[in-house]
């Protein structure tokens, strides 16, 4: 039961139908197989129940399926090690989730203290300027406003 490939790409395969007579029939040629494949591979047939009772064909059918569980069992690593990169991939994006929310929260945090210490300082001269000036008052403000933009400066430079 040879197969012969035709130069018009169609591979012609025997058939047996179920009276007993041997059918030729065309199907398209497919692929070149690899080397690990074999040449009964791209078969497509249904096995008889007589075909099934040979001895030949018994043997082929384990041969077959011997193979198909070594290659599960040679894919089950794949798939143990996959798994495991997704765990570690969740876990590095969370944390990188997590550096983004902190980095917005600091960029916040930096631009509120810059604006209100810039503010205070600004206001502190509204205290001295009055009629009747408040010094205290003024140099509480200016002191604050001061220790606002520092520390929104020190926090930018620390976080990088």
């Amino acid at each position: 039961m040879s197969n012969k490939e035709h130069p018009a790409g169609v591979v012609k395969t025997p058939e047996t139908p179920s009276d007993g007579k041997s059918v030729v029939s065309s199907m398209p040629a497919s692929t070149p197989t690899s080397g690990k494949k074999q040449a009964f591979d791209d078969v497509l047939k249904p096995l008889t129940s007589e075909e099934l009772a040979s001895p030949g064909t018994q043997k082929l059918v384990l041969y077959m399926l011997e193979q198909a569980q070594g290659e599960c069992d040679r894919l089950d690593g794949y798939v143990e090690r996959f798994h495991e990169a997704d765990k570690r991939a969740s876990i590095i994006q969370e944390k990188f989730d997590a550096q983004v929310r902190i980095s917005k929260a600091t960029e916040i945090d930096v631009i509120t203290g810059t604006t209100l210490g810039g503010a205070m300082m600004g206001f502190a001269s509204y205290f001295w300027s009055k009629q009747q000036p408040d010094a205290g008052a003024g140099w509480f403000v200016l002191i604050c406003g001061l220790g606002l933009l520092i520390g929104s400066i020190f926090i930018k430079v620390a976080k990088k």
